[in-house]
């Protein structure tokens, strides 16, 4: 999909829909570049690719686990279970 608006963006640049002065033209092409909220989460798409491939996510929580998990082995399930909506605050406030 991306790649759709990337070819499209390209087309009207490079044929001069935009503007007949080919500078013009390009320049509105490459213009959402120049923002730097684009720029961010393009990096943060970059940076999840690296953690998915590298596992470096998985070993990051692995060793909050054996670090925290000593302490409360509960922590954890207690945490998806209040995240959740799950939990007791959940049964106790939506009654009828």
């Amino acid at each position: 999909m991306a790649a759709i608006g990337m070819i499209g963006i390209t087309i009207a640049g490079v044929l001069r829909y935009v503007d007949p002065d080919p500078s013009k033209s390009i320049s509105w092409a490459l213009a959402g570049f120049s923002d730097g909220t684009v720029w961010l989460i393009f990096g943060a798409f970059v940076f999840s690719i690296g953690y998915a491939k590298s596992g470096l996510g998985r070993r990051i929580a692995l060793q909050l686990v054996r670090l925290l998990g000593a302490q409360d082995p509960w922590a954890g399930l207690r945490h998806h279970a209040f995240r959740s909506g799950a939990g007791p605050r959940h049964a106790i406030h939506d009654r009828p």
